[in-house]
């Protein structure tokens, strides 16, 4: 009967298999154009992004500084330890470039650059792990999860702001992604790696712990009887018990529950809930602007079934934190912003999900729906690009002012009373932006705003006795014109009186933009100083 047709029958490649080959090869390809699009995309906003460096990052970088100098984690020499810094790892990783003498501006840019380009890759990763289908729809889906958050000119901000956000929102990202392991394979190892995770995020930002301890309760919860015993013990000797001894040094240096920055926001606000406005801003800009990603946001946390409980636990636990405080310096959604990783991998599965469906409604149990997947991956990344296209525009012009502005005037202003600081025996200055003057000029600094000053963090700005009780030699308020004093901040109007009646005089005055100007009064008699009355 013709054993050579009937073999050659035998070994020829079916037609659905051929049709798999072909799919999996427009997968790939898609995929190679989504990694590629993401890169570009992410280093062209970051580029364009560079000069952008946040104020409040050179007062973590004077923490380090001083760290690294031998003077440990402290404000002022001579006075009590303070903890301004709020984020103990980031501190102890800027120390870093002190050590060396290097730039350290440059290498905190450079070390929020290197954490979301770890984030991306982890994003990438974890959506292909918990993506259930064949190879090349896990591909499309790792790369899709990588597009969506480096099309969000968020994600390059906070990538050179030079603050701890990109590092927070990395292992925010490794703790949810560490929930989703430890439920799925419950062990020794995963309960292991979720306990180091959570330490090292309640390191970066107290709130980690708050994140970290909602999620891991529902997962206990969850677990049977001899798993929760195994992962309790995991817990205790990998996050409880390393945790007690940081929060016991902390307690024991600092004398408070939480950093200063917490009690300047959560106490020096009359607003019972003062982050709801930033808040419902977030769901605006993250949801109404983008439904079809928000659509995908659900699907994905219905397909993670009961699992998706301890990521909406602890998200959710995020979100009801930040409703208390107010939302200073929340440029980009600062503080929310690290839960954009997790909401970009939940929208890809809710996609997968979303196209697999309609491939078994429209073909049958066995569709795949990998056309689906691939139009819907086009078509997601399309409209959040589209979302953010105006964005973008008002990001750069805004973003690339205030860097210029920075420093134009704070980091001028800061290098210029380094100048002066050999004739001074200590000088002490008192000012609202105690970051980059405070780094650059070492000098002793009174933060007006109260973040590094524990008096006025606990018991409210406004009280000009106490700023001039400490017998500052410059006195720095923000005014709103060049040529004369017109309070921006109102609790800075009584103060700026004060000190004009207790002898301080006009010395110079810093140009951040055109209605923000760092105006400089100095003590009369202060050596070094040419002053000249208004």
């Amino acid at each position: 009967m013709g054993t050579g047709t009937g073999t050659n029958v035998k070994h020829a490649p079916s037609f659905e298999s051929r049709a798999l080959r072909l799919a999996n090869l427009g997968l790939r390809a898609l995929a190679l154009v989504l990694f590629a699009t993401a890169g570009v995309v992410f280093v062209s906003h970051a580029l364009l992004l560079w000069p952008f460096t946040v104020d409040d990052t050179f007062i973590t970088l004077r923490y380090a500084g001083r760290l690294a100098s031998g003077r440990g984690l402290s404000w002022n020499d001579g006075e009590a330890p303070v903890e301004g810094y709020t984020s103990f790892s980031w501190a102890l990783l800027l120390a870093i470039p002190h050590w060396f003498s290097a730039d350290a501006e440059w290498h905190a840019k450079a070390g929020s650059l290197a954490a979301t380009g770890v984030l991306l890759a982890l994003l990438a990763a974890g959506a292909a792990w918990l993506t259930p289908a064949r190879t090349g729809v896990r591909v499309v889906a790792a790369a899709l999860a990588a597009t969506l958050l480096a099309l969000d000119p968020s994600a390059a901000v906070h990538a050179v702001s030079g603050m701890d956000t990109a590092l927070f929102a990395l292992l925010l990202t490794g703790v949810f992604l560490a929930l989703l392991a430890a439920e799925s394979v419950p062990g020794a190892r995963t309960f292991g790696l979720l306990a180091l995770l959570g330490l090292a995020c309640g390191m970066t930002r107290p709130e980690g712990n708050l994140v970290w301890g909602a999620g891991t309760l529902v997962l206990l919860a969850r677990l049977r009887e001899e798993r929760r015993r195994t992962a309790l013990r995991v817990l205790l000797a990998g996050y409880v018990a390393p945790g007690a001894i940081y929060f016991a040094w902390r307690y024991s240096t600092y004398g408070l529950l939480f950093p200063l920055p917490v009690y300047a926001k959560a106490v020096n606000t009359d607003a019972m809930l003062a982050g709801v406005p930033e808040a419902v801003s977030y769901a605006h800009d993250l949801f109404w602007r983008n439904p079809a990603f928000a659509a995908c946001i659900v699907f994905g946390a219905i397909a993670l079934r009961g699992k998706s409980l301890s990521l909406s636990c602890g998200a959710g636990s995020l979100l009801l934190a930040s409703l208390k405080p107010a939302p200073l310096m929340a440029y980009e959604h600062r503080y929310l912003y690290p839960l954009i990783p997790l909401f970009c991998v939940l929208a890809v599965l809710g996609l997968v999900s979303i196209s697999q469906a309609l491939a078994r409604f429209a073909f049958g149990r066995a569709a795949s729906g990998a056309t689906g997947v691939a139009l819907g991956s086009v078509l997601l990344a399309g409209f959040t690009a589209h979302a953010h296209v105006d964005h973008l525009r008002g990001a750069l012009a805004e973003f690339r002012d205030y860097g210029a502005g920075l420093h134009r005037a704070h980091v001028s202003l800061g290098r210029a009373l380094a100048q002066k600081r050999a004739a001074i025996a200590v000088p002490r200055v008192a000012l609202l932006d105690a970051g980059a003057v405070a780094y650059y000029s070492e000098w002793s600094v009174i933060d007006t705003f109260g973040l590094n000053d524990r008096h006025i963090a606990l018991h409210g700005r406004g009280d000009p006795a106490y700023v001039l009780g400490r017998n500052p030699h410059a006195l720095i308020v923000v005014s709103s014109r060049s040529d004369a004093y017109v309070a921006v901040f109102d609790y800075e109007a009584e103060l700026h009186r004060s000190a004009r009646a207790a002898g301080y005089d006009f010395w110079r005055s810093y140009a951040f933009a055109p209605d923000y100007h760092l105006r400089v009064l100095v003590r009369r008699g202060t050596p070094g100083f040419a002053l000249r009355q208004e």
